[in-house]
């Protein structure tokens, strides 16, 4: 996101600064050294409650330096994320001629502090700032929520983005290898693969989803990457319902195997009952899969056309997870064939980097 902002705001004659909150978030196993940055920044030394911490990085650090900067009118505009941040509702209130514009990707389904003095700060803030970026509309529809004023301020679309243009290489590279592929990773030829990936919590719905296949028969696999707390309440879930046959728990997986389980599916399934706007589901309509997205993913109505490159159902009734698992299975090749060349056709659309960011350039500078 970064980087293509950097170099496309050349081209509009606009120059991009980064200033990050933290060196690393304790909900994220990535830290500051993992990457590599070909643009200015800069880390601030944020002061952290390292005992709240653990609870949520952004709403327990204050970053003096980050305040400072947009105090100073130096910049023409600051564009601000996540609204979970006490820093973001200090510098809201702070006098200055910095433009400020809020970035947000918490919807109704997903946010978690909607709490009467949580609801209160947030709706106070809110109106202190000259513009919205979204990266969706349930996002909109929640900031409206919060202060109905904000119906007549201009928003911008901004979603979250991968790099599509070496995703998409990469999965269609191996589209080639799709059967080795399958029989590197122990798939039958003619297997329905489900693939999946997440942290296991409870708010990612995959408990709902194991409860789900149950008594759902055919041939069929369910792959499900990644790791976290409830990974010993799945297995129980997997043995009680006996679904040993038709579940794979993957664990963590590298990025490059990620590309390989999405190449060699056939579906890829989302059943989080609160997620903003996941990188995973963007990730999947690159590649050219079905999918399979519940309606409290945040960034639903931008992947997911139900019955054109998919199905949308709802997390929290497990009947209609197990109707969603049942027109997977039984959805023939040519039509699902047809869905995923759609996931395509919406990526590109909603989700290309450069289409995306120039858009969001434009009309930036349109704003009065």
């Amino acid at each position: 996101m970064f980087t293509k902002m950097y170099e496309l705001g050349q081209d509009f004659g606009i120059d991009v600064k980064v200033a990050f909150q933290a060196k690393q978030d304790p909900d994220r196993p990535w830290k500051a050294e993992d990457f590599s940055y070909s643009y200015p920044h800069y880390f601030s030394e944020g002061i952290i409650s390292k005992k709240k911490a653990q609870e949520n990085m952004f709403y327990y650090v204050i970053n003096s330096d980050i305040i400072k900067d947009i105090a100073s009118g130096e910049y023409e505009w600051a564009l601000l994320a996540p609204f979970l941040s006490i820093t973001h509702w200090i510098a809201s209130f702070t006098p200055t001629k910095t433009r400020r514009i809020l970035w947000s990707e918490s919807n109704l389904q997903s946010t978690r502090y909607l709490n009467p003095f949580s609801r209160f700060i947030k709706s106070a803030a809110i109106k202190n700032f000259d513009a919205l970026a979204c990266p969706g509309i349930r996002a909109v529809e929640y900031l409206i929520d919060l202060a109905p004023s904000m119906n007549s301020r201009p928003w911008l679309q901004l979603p979250n983005i991968v790099d599509t243009s070496k995703f998409s290489r990469e999965a269609s590279s191996l589209n080639s290898r799709r059967l080795p592929l399958r029989e590197k990773y122990s798939v039958g030829k003619d297997t329905t693969c489900i693939f999946s990936i997440g942290r296991f919590i409870e708010i990612k719905g995959f408990s709902g989803a194991l409860n789900a296949l149950e008594n759902i028969n055919g041939n069929y696999i369910f792959c499900l990457a990644g790791d976290g707390p409830q990974r010993s309440y799945y297995e129980d879930i997997i043995k009680a319902k006996k679904l040993q046959s038709h579940v794979r728990l993957l664990g963590q997986i590298s990025e490059d195997e990620v590309a390989q389980w999405l190449s060699l599916a056939d579906w890829f399934f989302h059943p989080a009952k609160k997620d903003p706007s996941p990188l995973a589901v963007i990730e999947a309509l690159n590649a050219g899969l079905p999918m399979a997205v519940s309606l409290q993913t945040g960034n639903c109505p931008e992947t997911v056309e139900d019955g054109r490159n998919g199905f949308i159902f709802n997390a929290y009734e497990d009947e209609d997870i197990a109707r969603t698992f049942e027109k997977i299975i039984r959805t023939p090749l040519e039509e699902r064939e047809k869905m995923g060349q759609n996931s395509l056709k919406k990526a590109k659309l909603n989700f290309d980097p450069e289409i995306v960011l120039s858009l969001f350039y434009k009309n930036l500078l349109k704003l009065p």
